[in-house]
């Protein structure tokens, strides 16, 4: 089990921001906080893929003003398989989440 930070730049087709892999450990993996940004306007829209049902689940979408940071400090509890995938729709939108691991 470890907490780590990924980054990156969210593709306007969607980006999957993590997925939760198959553990021995019972305990489920959480992504603890998002962080995006853009300097332009933009839309930002976040997603759950919940794998035992197979079924996409809109979590939100905000309309943002440029160079607005949003930070979403939920902890989003991910059973094996189920995964976050978030999109925009205009290059340039960077992320930076916070993740508990269990399979690690």
């Amino acid at each position: 089990m470890i907490t780590y930070n990924q980054q990156g730049e969210i593709d306007v087709t969607g980006t999957v921001l993590f997925t939760a892999s198959p553990s021995i450990n019972p305990l489920t993996s959480s992504v603890n906080q998002i962080r995006i940004s853009n300097p332009a306007a933009y839309t930002f829209e976040l997603f759950r893929f919940d794998f035992e049902n197979s079924s996409l689940i809109k979590i939100y979408s905000f309309n943002l003003d440029a160079g607005d940071v949003f930070t979403d400090s939920y902890n989003y509890f991910l059973n094996p398989g189920d995964y976050l995938i978030a999109y925009t729709d205009i290059p340039g939108t960077n992320y930076l989440i916070t993740i508990f691991d269990a399979s690690r």
